[in-house]
C-alpha cells in the first residue's frame, strides 16, 4: 500500500509541477492542434531520458527483427543451393542406390534444410522411402511437414492426400481416412482446386464404405455428385462415375 500510495502522490505531483509550467498557455490563441503539439514537445523535452531510452529499445527490437529475417533469408538460399548440388549429382549419377540417396536426404533434412527448403526435402524424402516400400515412414513424414504447411492450403492438402495414399498402401486404414479427411476439410472453401478436391471426399467417402460406415460414406460421396467444375472446368467425370457406383452399392446394401 505504502508503495501505490506513494507512486500515486509523485504522479500527482508530477502534473501539478506541468501545470505550473504550462501557466503561460492557459491564454493561449492558437487551434486545439498547436496547443496540443506544444505541449507535447515540451513533454517530450521534460522527459528526453525516458524518450530517448524507449527509442532505442524500439531500434535493438527493430534490428533484431530484420537481423533474424536476414540470417532466415539467407540460410534458406544456402540450404536451396546446397540441396540443389545434390540433386544435381544425383542426376549426373543414377546408379546411385535408393538407400544411399536416402542417408543422404536424411542428414539434409535433419541438419541443413531450413524454411520452405525443408519441406521440399521432406517431400523428396517422403518418394525415397517409398521406393524401398517403406509406405508407413513415407506417410508420417508427410504429415509432420504438412502440419508446418500454413499458407498455401492446396499444398498442405496435397501432402495429407499423399499421406492417406500410403498409409493406405501400408494397412493403415484408419490414419489414411484421418488424412483423406484433413485433406477434403482444407479444400472445402476452395473453389480453384475442384477434382482434387473430388478425389478427396471421394476417398473419404470410399474407406467409410469399407470400414462398414454406411451414412458418413452416403454423404461424402453425395457430396462429391454435387460438385460443380467451377472456373477450372475440371473434368469430374470420372470421379462422379466412382461416387455413383459406391452409392448404387449402399443402396442395395440398405
Amino acid at each position: 500500500m505504502g508503495n501505490k500510495f506513494q507512486k500515486k502522490n509523485l504522479a500527482q505531483l508530477k502534473k501539478q509541477e506541468e501545470a505550473i509550467l504550462d501557466r503561460d498557455l492557459e491564454d493561449f490563441q492558437g487551434t486545439s492542434t498547436e496547443l496540443f503539439f506544444i505541449k507535447l514537445t515540451r513533454r517530450i523535452q521534460r522527459n528526453r531520458i525516458q524518450v530517448l531510452a524507449g527509442l532505442v529499445v524500439v531500434f535493438l527490437i527493430l534490428a533484431s527483427v530484420i537481423g533474424y529475417l536476414e540470417y532466415s533469408s539467407y540460410k534458406e538460399l544456402k540450404s536451396t543451393e546446397k540441396l540443389e548440388n545434390i540433386l544435381e549429382s544425383w542426376t549426373t549419377n543414377p546408379l546411385i542406390p535408393s538407400k544411399d540417396k536416402i542417408s543422404v536426404m536424411e542428414n539434409f533434412h535433419a541438419n541443413d534444410s531450413s524454411g520452405g527448403v525443408k519441406i521440399r526435402t521432406a517431400k523428396i524424402l517422403a518418394d525415397l522411402y517409398v521406393q524401398e516400400k517403406n509406405f508407413a515412414k513415407a506417410a508420417e513424414l508427410l504429415e509432420t511437414s504438412g502440419k508446418k504447411i500454413d499458407p498455401l492450403r492446396e499444398s498442405k492438402a496435397y501432402y495429407f492426400f499423399l499421406a492417406g495414399n500410403y498409409r493406405e498402401l501400408a494397412g493403415e486404414k484408419d490414419l489414411a481416412l484421418a488424412n483423406y479427411e484433413i485433406s477434403a476439410s482444407l479444400l472445402d472453401s476452395l473453389r480453384e482446386a475442384p477434382s482434387f478436391k473430388a478425389w478427396a471426399i471421394y476417398q473419404v467417402g470410399r474407406l467409410k464404405y469399407e470400414k462398414g460406415d454406411k451414412n458418413g460414406a452416403s454423404d461424402s460421396l453425395r457430396k462429391v455428385l454435387n460438385l460443380e467444375p467451377g472456373d477450372a472446368q475440371a473434368d469430374l467425370e470420372e470421379v462422379k462415375k466412382l461416387s455413383t457406383f459406391l452409392l448404387l452399392k449402399l443402396s442395395k446394401i440398405n
